[in-house]
């Protein structure tokens, strides 16, 4: 039987539909709901140069002095890493010292957030999104030459069983400027919860695996997870 073309391509286009649920694409809600399923901004520091912790359980990563792979801090300045060849400047919320998670990737971690999170209505559209920031310069580029390795970073949706349900992963993160601002950026995707499942783990990781690098050094800040509404 001769298939027409009109036919055909909405054909195609179901199939590729079908294939953006399963992976997730970087679209947007582009409506949610007004309170946020899960939400992490990391709050606000003391002062402009404190530094504290991330919520228990929620990284594999070191608490600690960032200028070595592995370590992190949640501060509300970047210029608190002591990192001459990294930007300047704040977090992206712009509250009055507010926090952001600052990381120096690599020393055989990758987990830079997880959540879990329960109550999630089956079948319905969910997105996951998370500001970004490289936090190296071209002065850091002067130290690792064509070694640097850029931020990249991978959003997974797992259930409870650590199954993968859907993923993500940004384009490499673009330098910030040597005198700052961070250059933050959205990134995200929107996806459809399978039938059966209400709860869910979140994962935001270092596409590269952890491993050492010259480079790929990211802060992290107003992540979301939101339902979806028409």
């Amino acid at each position: 039987m001769r298939t027409s073309f009109p036919l055909l391509l909405l054909i195609i286009l179901l199939v590729a539909t079908t294939r953006l649920a399963a992976q997730g694409s970087s679209s947007f809600c582009g409506n949610t709901a007004l309170v946020p399923v899960f939400k992490q901004d990391f709050g606000s520091g003391a002062n402009a140069s404190a530094t504290t912790t991330a919520p228990a359980g929620s990284t594999n990563y070191n608490f600690g002095w960032v200028g070595s792979d592995g370590n992190y801090i949640v501060t509300p300045r970047v210029e608190n890493a002591g990192k001459s060849d990294w930007t300047k400047g704040g977090d992206h919320t712009g509250n009055p010292n507010g926090n952001m998670f600052l990381v120096n990737a690599g020393g055989n971690r990758s987990i830079f957030l997880q959540q879990t999170v329960s109550g999630l209505c089956p079948g319905s559209s969910y997105s996951f999104t998370a500001w970004l920031a490289n936090v190296n310069t071209i002065s850091t580029k002067s130290v690792c030459g064509s070694g640097l390795i850029y931020s990249k970073i991978t959003f997974n949706i797992k259930d409870l069983a650590n199954n993968l349900l859907a993923t993500y992963t940004t384009d490499t993160l673009p330098l910030s400027p040597v005198n700052g601002p961070p250059n933050w950026k959205k990134y995200g995707f929107q996806f459809s919860l399978p039938a059966n499942i209400t709860s869910l783990k979140l994962e935001i990781v270092d596409y590269w695996g952890g491993g050492a690098a010259c480079g790929n050094d990211v802060a992290l800040d107003d992540i979301l997870f939101e339902a979806c509404v028409p």
